[in-house]
């Protein structure tokens, strides 16, 4: 087939598929509704979340461009590298694609079938918050489409994401099953005289063992006073005794995430260490209970902000974020719910929040304690399950 022709995919090789296709039929249905709200006529979908979500493309290729085409009638079709051709035939359920090759300029490539299609003119919606589309990009669509106007419609595929279907929370649950027996697994391999990577690995192990797929982001291990500094890593530190041990991570199951977050103590902890912990596990359970419809975002924040401020401190951040669909380098979904102060989104059944309260000492130890948790119709569930305490090794 020649560069950036056309490639119709048999219906039967869609194999990994990961939900039905009257699931993503309804998804594209309120998108479309959602394009119909912004006055959008097509909508050109460079996020690989986004992407997942409508038409359940995945790949380890994410340094690839993809677009995915949205008319506002008619089947999606999606502009892949011809590497990753096969892999989108299998694991979507459209059935047209334009494959690119090496030597063209995919984003040309995106353009000609924008016009070759009659798409080229009017409102086009773009997503100019997304990491996955370059400032270069939107500039040779804008120059490319002279008849068209680019109109930014970051926030129309999200909107629908915020609220999870029964088959998306099923694949969070069993994603939390699986994030725990890679926490219990860290935390049995915490011991001084072993280095961090010793302890991601063994958290690694547990959660691929138990069926976890790539991750959206690797474990967080670290300790002394590397955990001190927010967003370290492990990094071959030996754990020493008196060390505080910081673990966050998440399983991957289907690309949906379950974050956790628990916190070792080599030894009996320090009186500073300990009253930091006990302000974060109660400001879990604070933020925890607030979670019910009805209540806002900045609910849940000020109900985790409330303990703090009772034991003297402050974190100076936000006390979650939505979670859903992960691909490196995030497992957030921070950019459609952030549990922030003030905030006032609403909560209803079926969003799913990682509450994650932390504190740290500069450069000398941090503590905290997290949960993945779903609104449900009488409040909410906690998915995860693991004891909410210092664990003192």
């Amino acid at each position: 087939m020649g560069a950036g022709m056309n490639e119709a995919a048999d219906p039967s090789t869609s194999y990994e598929m990961t939900f039905g296709v009257e699931e993503y039929r309804e998804r594209l249905r309120k998108v479309r509704a959602g394009m119909a709200e912004a006055g959008v006529d097509t909508l050109l979908l460079n996020s690989f979340a986004n992407i997942f979500y409508l038409i359940g493309h995945q790949t380890t290729g994410l340094a690839n461009y993809h677009c995915l085409i949205v008319p506002m009638e008619g089947e999606p079709l999606l502009v892949v590298r011809r590497l990753e051709l096969l892999l989108a035939q299998s694991c979507s359920w459209i059935s047209e694609f334009v494959a690119w090759e090496d030597h063209e300029d995919p984003v040309e490539v995106t353009t000609r079938t924008l016009s070759a299609r009659g798409l080229a003119a009017g409102r086009l919606g773009v997503e100019k918050g997304s990491l996955a589309v370059s400032a270069r990009a939107m500039e040779q669509l804008q120059a490319a489409l002279g008849g068209a106007r680019l109109v930014d419609a970051t926030g129309v595929v999200e909107a629908c994401r915020r609220i999870k279907s029964p088959a998306e929370i099923a694949y969070i649950r069993r994603t939390a099953e699986i994030t725990g027996a890679g926490m219990r697994a860290a935390l049995a391999a915490v011991r001084a005289g072993v280095t961090e990577n010793h302890v991601a690995a063994a958290a690694v192990s547990a959660m691929y063992e138990a069926g976890s797929e790539f991750m959206s982001r690797e474990p967080t291990v670290n300790s002394g006073p590397r955990s001190g500094i927010a967003h370290t890593s492990f990094k071959r530190r030996v754990i020493e005794p008196g060390d505080t041990v910081l673990l966050e991570m998440s399983a991957c199951y289907n690309r949906y995430s379950a974050p956790l977050m628990r916190v070792a103590s080599i030894g009996e902890p320090q009186a500073r260490v300990r009253a930091m912990s006990d302000a974060c596990i109660g400001g879990l359970e604070a933020g925890i209970a607030a979670v019910r419809p009805g209540a806002t975002a900045g609910d849940i924040e000020r109900a985790v902000g409330e303990v703090y401020r009772a034991h003297g401190l402050s974190a100076g951040k936000r006390a979650g974020y939505s979670i859903g669909i992960g691909f490196p380098p995030s497992w957030m979904e921070a950019e459609i719910i952030a549990l922030k102060r003030d905030d006032p989104t609403v909560l209803v059944p079926g969003m799913v929040f990682h509450i994650v309260p932390a504190l740290r000492e500069p450069r000398q130890f941090a503590v905290g304690c997290s949960e993945s948790v779903l609104v449900t119709e009488q409040g909410h569930e906690v998915l995860t399950a693991l004891d909410r305490k210092l664990f003192v090794k």
